[in-house]
């Protein structure tokens, strides 16, 4: 759907109308640009790949290509408009037929050895849009391109709209249009995106409503990373076996599960993280910690240098604690946190012991600068 209608419509909506494109000599330029850079790196890939000691059947071929071919499409377009803005996305597209073309003639050779060139791959959509919006800027009709249909293909491609914007209702999914097996995700009344906790949302509403239009409003991948490990922390087991989703996140706004209405257990602890500024005062670090059973506690809870991510070592991936319910009680069973202390009760928690956790209770869990602290408090479900 994306890559034979949304894209094409996209690319059709930037192409009608753009004045660059009624040069005939620009848009022979970009074309052979195109193809000359994918020739050019290609040739330069062969050339370091040979120099890395790599030989034909060996990887030389596969090097050289993908270290050859640029990022010309979903990565470059976002960059191209920050750059020279949205009149240049035209030009852009044109200048991926030249790309096509040398990735399905040249490339498909250099990678099979077969000198037979099968143009009918070159057959997608975003071509044969490129190709009606080229032809209609020539004959000078694109501006006869109106009404209906014209609205249409924009908001499948650059008007388009996010289905949960709140300030237009436009694009919401009708129930009425669902099957059995798309209920409850695409009940958006039912399980709208502010289920996904206040991590998220505030990066969906960045991405898809401030910044649909606008990719220099939109998060950076640090960001979404960051979200991620945040609201997995918020993540509750459902207590109803049968639930579609299993979990859901916990936010001050959502205390049953929006999948199958069930509330939580009672009682639901949760750790507020907490680090030493000096002196002894701790400062909130914003970050919440649901102390459900079984919940794993890892070294990125316990110092903030360390994060869930590709770079945590295989050390800092293992679990230093967990969790226990055992009737109404919450245990956390220390495994390996060194520093570990009940600082109400003024006593050290060795690894393998545990430790009952009660409302108002303070963990000292790091005392290496900066100290860390939970503070353990209680959600009380309607």
């Amino acid at each position: 759907m994306v890559f034979t209608v949304m894209l094409p419509c996209f690319i059709l909506d930037k192409i009608l109308g753009s004045p660059v494109l009624q040069s005939y000599s620009m848009v022979m330029w970009a074309i052979g640009l195109g193809f000359s850079f994918i020739l050019l790196g290609a040739l330069i890939g062969l050339i370091v790949g040979r120099i890395i000691g790599l030989e034909r059947g060996t990887g030389m071929r596969t090097f050289a290509l993908t270290a050859g071919c640029q990022n010309f499409g979903f990565t470059a377009a976002p960059v191209a408009e920050i750059l020279w803005g949205p009149g240049i996305l035209g030009l852009l597209f044109v200048h991926n037929i030249g790309v096509e073309l040398a990735m399905w003639s040249v490339g498909v050779m250099m990678m099979s050895g077969d000198r037979r060139i099968s143009w009918r791959r070159l057959l997608n959509g975003p071509i044969i849009a490129v190709i009606i919006g080229l032809s209609l800027v020539a004959l000078d009709l694109d501006s006869s391109v109106t009404g209906p249909f014209r609205k249409a293909m924009s908001l499948m491609g650059a008007g388009a709209l996010f289905i949960e914007d709140a300030r237009n209702p436009a694009n919401r999914i009708s129930p009425a249009f669902l099957e059995a097996f798309e209920k409850p995700w695409k009940l958006t009344a039912q399980v709208p995106y502010s289920c996904l906790g206040p991590q998220l949302s505030a990066l969906i509403e960045r991405a898809f409503v401030n910044g649909l239009h606008d990719p220099a409003l939109r998060p950076s991948a640090l960001e979404w990373e960051d979200a991620l490990v945040q609201t997995a922390d918020l993540m509750h087991p459902c207590a109803n076996s049968t639930c579609p989703a299993a979990s859901f996140v916990v936010h001050a706004g959502q205390h049953s599960c929006p999948f199958c209405g069930t509330q939580l257990p009672a009682p639901v602890l949760l750790a507020h993280s907490y680090f030493d500024r000096g002196n002894g005062a701790f400062a909130a670090s914003g970050r919440v910690k649901i102390l459900h059973h079984h919940a794993a506690i890892h070294s990125w809870h316990i110092r903030p240098e360390f994060a869930a991510n590709e770079h945590a070592s295989a050390a800092q991936a293992q679990r230093q604690a967990y969790l226990v319910r055992e009737h109404s009680q919450i245990w956390l069973m220390n495994e390996a946190i060194a520093d570990l202390r009940d600082i109400g009760a003024q006593t050290d928690v060795a690894p393998g012991q545990p430790v009952a956790l009660k409302p108002g209770q303070k963990l000292l869990l790091s005392r290496a600068n900066p100290a860390q602290l939970w503070l353990i408090d209680e959600i009380k479900a309607a």
